[in-house]
């Protein structure tokens, strides 16, 4: 099963609509894939009265298909025609030529054109006739394509014997009448993207069954997306792993500097009581300062550091250190007891108190 056979249509049903002097005439043909074109029903309306109309839409529509496209073809009596000899020239180079023309010329009209064995056939139409066949139904009826008549009595003959493999399906040769052949052979035109055509929309834009091209779009759209999605969500995934890693990290990190703070701290204290030991040592009270050492150790608590401690001959101690806040070195100052007073205070440069302390052991 050929893939593209899906998303074509099999088939494009098209209304041929011709304006005469007694009436309208109708035709429904049938354009199949293959090339083949059915002959689908006939229809005629006679023009009569003011709602002559609404009586034509009302009759295309029940004729026509839902998706049927309508075509108006332009009776010959109805155009001027043209003919001109320009040989050695290219398609394009006509259709530039005329159309610069036409531009220039300052003629409020519709024109089509043909080019074949060196002779340019140019069709026009005045605006007036063209707004009464065709504008007037634009606003209830999608027209595909207006062509001009294109049928020949030196063809006529061989057009009834089918040149244009038509299939002429229930309807006798009796019905078809030679104004309905006319008919015929312009929509066969139009079908074949030839001929005068005033204006058309493209044969792509029927041969395609764009719902299931747009649904087609949109599956696939969906898939892209849920692809690009899916890894998005995985690289996420991945992002949000090393970004946890990252922080189990940044805890660590933390937590030794917290233990390195610590241990500095306590080097500090270490240090100082180093340091008010051997300042006792040196004034030569040896184990009784040592004693007084082991004092201010078990008085000391959380959040005051002794810096310096001294005794004088009077045996007044004098303590110099530092606290986290007065609410730790007053505390700390109860604990030790022996009479000991604040003497003098200030705040520290990391916002901690600087303080001094005196009393006699």
């Amino acid at each position: 099963m050929n893939f593209r056979n899906i998303f074509q249509r099999d088939a494009r049903d098209i209304v041929a609509v011709s304006h005469k002097e007694d009436g309208i005439y109708m035709v429904g043909l049938r354009s199949y894939r293959d090339g083949s074109i059915a002959l689908i029903w006939i229809d005629s309306l006679k023009e009569a009265g003011e709602d002559f109309h609404d009586r034509l839409i009302g009759r295309l529509m029940l004729q026509q298909q839902k998706d049927s496209e309508v075509i108006f073809c332009i009776d010959d009596d109805r155009v001027i025609t043209t003919e001109r000899e320009m040989p050695g020239v290219t398609l394009k180079e006509i259709g530039q030529a005329i159309g610069l023309e036409m531009e220039y010329s300052g003629e409020n009209c519709k024109w089509a054109y043909r080019y074949q064995d060196d002779v340019v056939t140019l069709k026009k139409i005045s605006l007036d006739d063209y707004k009464l066949l065709v504008d007037d139904y634009r606003d209830e009826l999608f027209i595909a394509g207006v062509m001009a008549m294109d049928y020949h009595e030196e063809i006529a003959g061989s057009f009834s014997q089918g040149p244009l493999e038509m299939d002429w399906g229930g309807i006798s040769q009796g019905q078809i009448t030679e104004v309905v052949r006319e008919l015929i052979f312009t929509a066969c035109d139009y079908i074949r993207e030839r001929g005068y055509c005033f204006e058309r929309v493209p044969n792509s834009f029927f041969n395609w069954h764009w719902l299931r091209v747009g649904i087609l779009f949109f599956l696939v759209n969906l898939c892209v997306s849920l692809i690009i999605g899916g890894t998005a969500f995985w690289e996420g995934q991945e992002l949000n792993e090393k970004i946890h890693g990252y922080k189990q990290q940044m805890a660590l990190l933390e937590n030794v500097n917290d233990i390195k703070r610590e241990t500095e701290s306590r080097a500090e204290a270490i240090r100082g009581k180093a340091n008010i030991l051997n300042s006792l040592r040196n004034k030569g009270m040896d184990l009784s300062g040592y004693a007084i050492m082991v004092y201010l150790s078990n008085g000391s608590g959380e959040g005051v550091i002794l810096s310096e401690a001294k005794v004088d001959k009077d045996k007044q101690l004098i303590l110099k250190g530092r606290a986290d806040n007065m609410g730790m070195l007053v505390k700390y100052i109860n604990k030790l007891g022996k009479g000991l007073s604040i003497e003098k205070t200030q705040q520290g440069e990391q916002g901690d108190v600087e303080f001094i302390c005196k009393g006699q052991l």
